[in-house]
């Protein structure tokens, strides 16, 4: 049993720490000295290397870009009059819709944030009342991310209906300079939301790099590190009686390079060996043993920590010899289905009030659709 530790502050108050009710000093267990102990979680931020990662890593593009392709694959169904359908369906194309929400989840687990931009009349400044769109109002839809569109003035009055939205957006242009516009004309896709008691007005959220970075890096280091052994499977391994005396001199130097030349040469050529009779040759073999089950853990790890399926993942089944996948296929599609309707169906909400009227002239609370 840890013996409590009895503390005298100043004013003259006795304070006592109780430790674990179990501890061993040879291994550390309830001690305070123990190697876990030093571990520490710091949250790592660089646009630069969430861009370098997306581009270069054999694993983080692909955990980005999954769930926003599966979510958006299908699209969403309509359900109103054959000929009210075609028309929203058309106007989707017209504004290239479906890309565009895509490429905005991709910004949003990559940089933390993304936003479209409603194009209809009137000054981007002032509050859009839906009713005044008329038919073809809804001019353009521009995708941004969360570094060129700024939230401004975030209400954080917990009695305000508007808590934790900004006041206004602002974006830099090329000709304008910077260009205020109102929260009604923006649909905003915001990161992973975290209630940071260290930055009170941050209202994007968090890239899923904050949670992925440890498992990320770690599957690619493996993938390296058996890249690396393969390039090292078998080696020649040559020893020279005098070699490094006769080094000493340059003359000796490029006469070995020549000569191992001609040797790499002849073995590769003749698959025969041609050496001195003092020189001694021998190889240097790789063992693989329990290594590929190392490398399938790493990727299991980071599939969890991805919540994407290992079978999504790398398009490999590697559930067992009697495991068909599709327990794991079944949860991850309802995963996605349940994203739908929880996350994307309330974003586009303010969008659709906008895009049905453009496409039919009305908005009826009749107008609705399912996602396939």
């Amino acid at each position: 049993m840890t013996k409590p530790k009895i503390r005298m502050h100043a004013e003259g108050q006795v304070s006592v720490y109780v430790g674990d009710g179990f501890s061993n000093f040879l291994t550390g267990l309830g001690m305070a000295d123990i190697k876990a102990s030093a571990a520490t979680y710091v949250p790592h931020f660089a646009p630069q290397e969430l861009e370098a990662a997306y581009r270069t890593s054999t694993w983080f593009g692909k955990i980005v870009d999954i769930p926003a392709d599966d979510a958006t694959r299908e699209w969403r169904v309509w359900q109103l009059k054959k000929g009210e359908v075609e028309k929203i369906e058309a106007e989707e194309r017209r504004l290239g819709l479906k890309a565009k929400v895509r490429q905005a989840r991709i910004w949003q687990r990559l940089y933390g944030g993304a936003a479209l931009i409603l194009g209809v009349p009137g000054d981007p400044a002032e509050e859009l009342n839906p009713e005044d769109v008329g038919r073809g109002g809804l001019q353009f839809v521009t995708v941004v991310t969360n570094h060129e569109l700024t939230a401004v003035d975030v209400r954080r009055n917990p009695l305000d209906p508007f808590y934790g939205l900004p006041e206004r957006y602002e974006i830099q242009t090329t000709l304008k300079g910077s260009v205020h516009i109102h929260p009604s004309r923006v649909i905003p896709f915001r990161g992973v939301q975290v209630a940071s008691v260290a930055n009170l007005t941050d209202f994007w959220g968090d890239p899923i790099w904050y949670r992925l970075e440890s498992a990320i890096k770690s599957a690619d280091g493996s993938g390296a590190v058996l890249d690396a052994l393969l390039q090292e499977a078998k080696v020649d391994v040559l020893r020279v009686s005098g070699m490094m005396q006769g080094m000493a001199t340059a003359e000796y130097e490029a006469l070995m390079v020549r000569r191992f030349q001609m040797v790499a040469i002849l073995k590769g050529m003749q698959n025969v060996m041609m050496l001195d009779k003092d020189d001694e040759w021998a190889q240097k073999q790789v063992t693989w043993t329990g290594l590929p089950d190392v490398a399938k853990h790493i990727l299991n790890i980071l599939s969890g920590a991805a919540n994407i399926p290992m079978f999504r993942l790398t398009g490999q089944n590697l559930t067992g010899l009697n495991g068909t996948g599709d327990a794991e296929t079944r949860a991850y599609y309802d995963d996605v289905r349940a994203d739908q309707n929880t996350d994307m169906r309330p974003t586009l909400d303010p969008l659709d009030n906008v895009l049905v009227r453009s496409a039919l002239g009305n908005y009826t609370e009749e107008t609705w659709y399912e996602w396939m």
